[in-house]
């Protein structure tokens, strides 16, 4: 891919490495009801010659250029499908996808937990520039101290936002913070409804969101 990223798994409730003191929020958060959405439609292109984007990868449909406003950052590690060590101006901190909840990759793995992070390498690898995002920062920290932040990328020249890739390919669940700040609303909610309606990612792999690696039996089909 042209650049180096470290994967390690980090499980969102413990995590031992936010300083002590760390102003936190009290956000938590809590699974969205899915609801009869508009579908997102839109096809993915196949920029420079690359294989065909897996099923549900698909560009912002609402956005024709990037937000104003967001600032570049390096990808320094992956620790898991929500999760990401990134560099911004020199300063490397911890980020949290918001309201994209990917399965846990330990503590227990949960059940397309290591899918979702291979997913997020693959994603960022169809990038313009690999290993490079865009933080549009919502000014919030998680009660880990985790930035909440939506992360954006272009394949192709067109806007992707990571946070409804993942939830459109069924690899994250759309989750709500209990605050007002929902700028992309409805395009996450219709993320989830295609993602579902049409078995992908954990959807197919598992079932249900949330299940241990030794508990899809009850609910694959």
């Amino acid at each position: 891919m042209g650049f180096a990223m470290r994967f390690i798994s980090d499980d969102e409730r413990s995590d031992p490495r936010i300083p002590p003191g760390t102003s936190q929020a009290s956000l938590q958060p809590t699974r969205t009801p899915q609801s009869d959405v508009r579908v997102p439609t839109r096809t993915a292109p196949t920029p420079n010659g690359q294989a065909e984007f897996p099923p549900g990868f698909v560009p912002a449909s609402w956005a024709t250029t990037l937000p104003s406003g967001v600032e570049s950052a390096t990808v320094a590690t992956i620790f898991d499908g929500d999760t990401f060590d990134l560099t911004v101006n020199g300063v490397t901190s911890r980020y949290r996808l918001y309201r994209s909840d990917a399965p846990e990759s330990h503590d227990p793995l949960e059940c397309g937990g290591n899918e979702a992070t291979a997913f997020v390498q693959t994603a960022i690898g169809r990038s313009d520039t690999p290993g490079e995002l865009w933080v549009e920062d919502v000014g919030q920290l998680d009660r880990f101290g985790r930035t909440l932040a939506y992360l954006w990328f272009t394949a192709d020249g067109q806007p992707y936002l990571l946070n409804h890739v993942l939830i459109n390919a069924g690899w994250a669940e759309n989750v709500g913070y209990g605050d007002s700040f929902d700028p992309y609303r409805p395009e996450l909610a219709s993320a989830a409804t295609y993602a579902a309606n049409n078995r992908l990612g954990v959807w197919a792999e598992c079932g249900a969101f949330g299940l241990p690696i030794d508990g899809i039996g009850a609910t694959r089909s």
